[in-house]
């Protein structure tokens, strides 16, 4: 081979090298650009889900305070039972009826995890704890709404009726005083009253376990997150 032949080839060879070379940084400029893509992209979703889970906090604290309320009112009325009533017991039981309606149903806001897991960007959560438990945020909320369901059945279809029938309404009070008078007494000796009364108090506190779980998780995925935004 030629001086000249050698030259040539090498020159070839030298021009094949960069040509693979520029290839390869290109290659890898575009994946550092789409990696840099995703994680500022991670960072906006995580933004979102942050502002998200700290409402739903927020909403759960309010429904715990009334779960809880109407557990301990169930009890408290059950201890009325074989009791002779005076027109402070009267008082205190119109206060614990109402103390037994629930007053917050945990609601729990959803948007941007459910655009997250619908658009099948769940992947972009590189923390894979974070990512389990958004995974199985839905299934937790199931599960409390379960209970919660049974507790909201029981009051709007049973306990209502039967108040109904043995108390007047409050608006009905104001419009005629002590025209009609609340039947407690014979109330508080209706076994069916009694255990309806003591199945809400325990469907209530069903649902105060339930929510202290999704309390728990929720603590959980807000910490995962915050140690993911930068």
């Amino acid at each position: 081979m030629s001086q000249d032949e050698k030259i040539h080839w090498e020159r070839i060879l030298v021009e094949a090298v960069a040509i693979v070379a520029s290839i390869l940084l290109a290659f890898a400029i575009d994946a550092w650009w789409e990696y840099r893509g995703e994680r500022e992209k991670e960072q906006e979703i995580l933004q979102n889900l942050l502002i998200e889970f700290e409402r739903n906090r927020a909403e759960l604290d309010r429904t715990l305070i009334t779960l809880i309320e109407s557990h301990n009112a169930g009890k408290q009325l059950l201890m009325f039972v074989g009791k002779s009533f005076t027109n402070d017991d009267n008082t205190v039981i119109e206060q614990k009826f109402e103390d037994l309606y629930v007053g917050n149903w945990f609601d729990p806001s959803s948007g941007a995890l459910e655009a997250l897991i619908s658009g099948d960007q769940l992947n972009l959560i590189l923390n894979t704890k974070l990512r389990t438990r958004l995974a199985g945020w839905s299934g937790l909320v199931t599960d409390y709404k379960r209970d919660e369901g049974e507790l909201l059945y029981l009051l709007r279809r049973d306990l209502g009726p039967m108040l109904d029938a043995i108390a007047p309404l409050p608006s009905v009070e104001e419009a005629a005083p002590g025209f009609f008078q609340s039947r407690y007494q014979e109330a508080f000796k209706d076994i069916q009253f009694m255990n309806l009364i003591g199945n809400i108090s325990f469907w209530a506190n069903a649902s105060v376990e339930e929510a202290s779980l999704l309390g728990g998780e929720i603590d959980q995925i807000i910490t995962l997150i915050e140690n993911e935004i930068e």
